[in-house]
C-alpha cells in the first residue's frame, strides 16, 4: 500500500510540473531587456552599451517587443512580415550597427 501511495505522489508531481512549464509556454510575450540579441519571436527596438549588467560577449543590453503589433519602431531593417513605410538614423537609440538605422514598420496584410 504504501509502494502504491508513493508512486501516486510521484505521478502527481511530476505531472504539476508538466502542467507549470506548458503555463510557462502559453504566456503572453511581453517587452524585455536582455543581453545580446533579442529572442525569436521579438524586434529589437534599443540599444544600449551595460558592461555591469551583461558581463560577456559585447556587453549590449537590448529592448525587444514582441512581433505582431500593426506598427513598429525597430533597430535595424523590418523583421519577417513587416514592410518598412519610413526609417532614419538614431544612434542614441540603436547604436553604431546599420549606422543607427531606426525603421518604421507595418505588418504586411494590415
Amino acid at each position: 500500500m504504501a509502494i502504491l501511495a508513493g508512486l501516486v505522489l510521484c505521478v502527481l508531481a511530476v505531472g504539476s510540473a508538466e502542467l507549470a512549464w506548458s503555463a510557462e509556454e502559453d504566456e503572453p510575450k511581453s517587452n524585455r531587456m536582455v543581453c545580446g540579441e533579442c529572442p525569436e519571436g521579438y524586434a529589437t527596438t534599443g540599444t544600449t552599451s551595460a558592461p555591469s549588467i551583461c558581463k560577456e560577449d559585447d556587453h549590449i543590453l537590448v529592448q525587444c517587443v514582441p512581433l505582431g503589433s500593426k506598427l513598429l519602431s525597430v533597430c535595424g531593417e523590418c523583421p519577417d512580415g513587416y514592410s518598412r513605410v519610413g526609417s532614419s538614423n538614431v544612434p542614441s537609440r540603436c547604436g553604431t550597427e546599420d549606422g543607427g538605422l531606426m525603421s518604421q514598420c507595418q505588418r504586411e496584410g494590415s
